[in-house]
């Protein structure tokens, strides 16, 4: 669905996917979105067949379906920074048991198949491709993170994790490491290039549930089942500190442009924004009627979108900590949230399937187009376009229509 953030009013119903949209991602140029989610259940609810969806965001139209073999479930998808190629990872299920991990590729443009990945042994939860889209990396419940080179679409190597599994994988900004979060609550750094374990940091006490990196790749930040924000170095393998002020397991972290601040959402329904410097709290809010399950800064680091288990997404003003949108459409738990690159623009999918991009701000230029394509232009008459000076001929033409002297100037 498209909504008009101002008036509530629904503009465009995207076609839903039949159950969960379990994750989005998004095209450089913010014009089409590719989710993940669930297509089939059977009757104990378990997930048995996946699908990907690539959708045109100017007509809320779907473009093309990326077909799973029956039985594969998606735990995720990577977009190729060529835009060009998405990949779905997840496990092909047989009675309800995970029997084929597998990541399948296919070509954005026509929806063929350019790709079939195997070497997992078990589910494999995430993926993510590093920015210059030579290598993928994969990591699964069979305890591993594995590299693969993707000209070749080999694996280069099978790194032991030693952590349970991991739930997530993310690259530097420049490529050059990896960081995982684990299952046993240990957040991992890894040379990308060489699979060499740069730092094996502990301090979760439960499993690690989300992990963000600085832009400029010095620290990292993770949040856990445990209910702590932990602000780590990426240079000494060290705590800088624990942020603390959830009550609840943390579901999302993120850091602005700057590094100088990060944001983290919590099961107990609140948003705390942080001050890296020193730890602490710059503002807490609360506004979902239970926890919250995702977030995300704007480019431009003014405002941060939640998601909530509501199905609400608010948006909040950074600079004076107000709720300056509410975005209702949803009915199940936002789990994952996009900015489109011009910022005003935001994306969201669901629990349930729902996929909805939203104007999320308006900027002045957007509130005068607005007023200039919905203006009331009134008909005069002739003689209210003489009074108002508009058309002195109208006056001249009804005179010599009437036979009746014009006025002399």
């Amino acid at each position: 669905m498209i909504y008009d953030v101002a008036s509530q009013d629904e503009l465009l119903r995207f076609a839903e996917h039949p159950d969960a949209a379990s994750a989005v991602a998004l095209t450089e140029d913010g014009t089409r979105a590719i989710t993940g989610a669930c297509a089939r259940r059977d009757e104990n609810r378990t997930c048995i067949q996946g699908e990907l969806l690539l959708w045109d965001l100017t007509t809320g139209l779907e473009v093309r379906r990326y077909g799973t073999r029956g039985g594969q479930n998606l735990d995720g998808i990577a977009l190729h920074p060529n835009e060009q190629v998405v990949v779905g990872s997840g496990c092909i299920l047989t009675d309800n048991a995970c029997t084929d991990p597998i990541m399948l590729g296919w070509s954005i443009a026509d929806g063929e198949q350019v790709a079939r990945l195997r070497g997992h042994t078990a589910r494999i939860t995430d993926a993510a491709f590093r920015a210059d889209g030579t290598q993928l990396a994969s990591v699964s419940l069979d305890d591993t993170l594995q590299l693969w080179d993707w000209e070749s679409q080999q694996i280069t190597r099978t790194i032991p994790l030693n952590t349970g599994g991991a739930w997530q994988v993310i690259y530097s900004q420049d490529g050059m490491q990896l960081v995982t979060a684990g299952q046993d609550g240990t957040v991992a750094v890894w040379n990308a290039s060489t699979g060499e374990a740069l730092w094996r940091l502990e301090g979760h006490t439960d499993a690690a549930l989300a992990v963000a990196i600085s832009q400029n790749g010095q620290v990292a930040l993770s949040g856990g089942a445990d209910g702590q924000v932990i602000l780590w170095s990426l240079r000494t393998g060290a705590i800088i500190r624990r942020l603390v002020g959830h009550l609840d397991d943390v579901q999302g972290v993120a850091f602005d442009s700057t590094g100088l601040r990060a944001a983290s959402v919590s099961g107990d329904g609140t948003l705390i924004l942080w001050n890296i410097a020193d730890g602490s709290i710059i503002f807490r809010l609360e506004g979902h009627a239970s926890g919250v399950s995702s977030l995300l800064f704007s480019p431009d680091d003014q405002f941060i979108a939640t998601g909530g288990a509501d199905g609400d997404i608010i948006v909040w003003d950074v600079a004076s900590a107000a709720e300056v949108r509410r975005l209702r459409g949803h009915t199940t738990a936002v789990n994952e949230m996009a900015f489109r690159l011009e910022g005003r623009s935001l994306i969201s999918g669901a629990a349930g399937g729902t996929l909805i991009l939203w104007r999320a701000r308006d900027t002045l230029e957007d509130i005068l187009n607005w007023a200039e394509d919905n203006r009331l232009l009134a008909e005069l008459t002739c003689q209210q376009q003489v009074t108002y000076l508009l058309d002195e001929s109208c006056a001249t033409a009804t005179s010599i229509a009437q036979g009746t002297p014009t006025p002399a100037r």
